[in-house]
C-alpha cells in the first residue's frame, strides 16, 4: 500500500489522519513478532500466500471465513501488523 510522502504528511491538518500517521514503529514490529509466533500451520499457509501475493503486486481479493472461534481475527491482525 502506498504511503504518503513526508511533504504531504507535513501539510496534513486532519486530526484523524495525524492520529493514523502517529504510531510507534518499534511497537508495531514487536506486535507482529508476537502475533507471528502464535500462528499455526494452516494460518501460516494463508499468511504466506497473502504476503507473497502482496510482494509480487498481484491484485487479489481474499475472503477469510469460518465459524466463530476459528481465529479469523487473529490471522487478520497478524497480516495487518506485517504491513
Amino acid at each position: 500500500m502506498p504511503t504518503p510522502s513526508v511533504e504531504v504528511a507535513a501539510r496534513v491538518t486532519n486530526r484523524l489522519i495525524i492520529d493514523e500517521l502517529d504510531y510507534d514503529m518499534s511497537h508495531e514490529i514487536s506486535r507482529f513478532q508476537s502475533l507471528a509466533r502464535g500462528v499455526n500451520s494452516d494460518e501460516c499457509y494463508i499468511f504466506r500466500l497473502e504476503v507473497d501475493t502482496h510482494i509480487i503486486g498481484e491484485g487479489v481479493l481474499f475472503f477469510l471465513y469460518g465459524s466463530g472461534g476459528t481465529r479469523k481475527t487473529y490471522l487478520w491482525n497478524t497480516i495487518i501488523s506485517k504491513f
